[in-house]
């Protein structure tokens, strides 16, 4: 089964970031949960429930739950991403916590 990546390494993905440091977690979606070191970074497999949607919202807040901080990571997906996107985003989930 090849690597379906999920969370920040997703991003990084999707964006092509050129990160200096390289993420500590890379989650990945596998056929049972799993934690697995190599290099000095962990390697994270998660079953198919977890999987989030395919989006920078989906897998940004699937990183914010599971996966280590990287500020280096948030500074250049911030700068590559379009605001708007971004402004929506967040305009949407004021919406959802009004009406909650």
């Amino acid at each position: 089964m090849a690597d379906v990546h999920i969370g920040f390494q997703r991003l990084v993905e999707l964006y092509q970031l050129q990160l200096v440091q390289p993420l500590f977690t890379r989650s990945r979606i596998g056929t049972r949960l799993q934690r697995d070191e190599a290099s000095g970074r962990e390697i994270k497999t998660w079953t198919p429930s977890y999987q989030p949607e395919d989006s920078l919202r989906g897998h940004f807040e699937f990183g914010l739950k599971y996966e280590r901080v990287n500020l280096e990571f948030f500074s250049r997906l911030f700068t590559t991403i379009d605001p708007q996107e971004l402004a929506d985003w967040v305009r949407q989930a004021r919406r959802i916590r009004k009406t909650a």
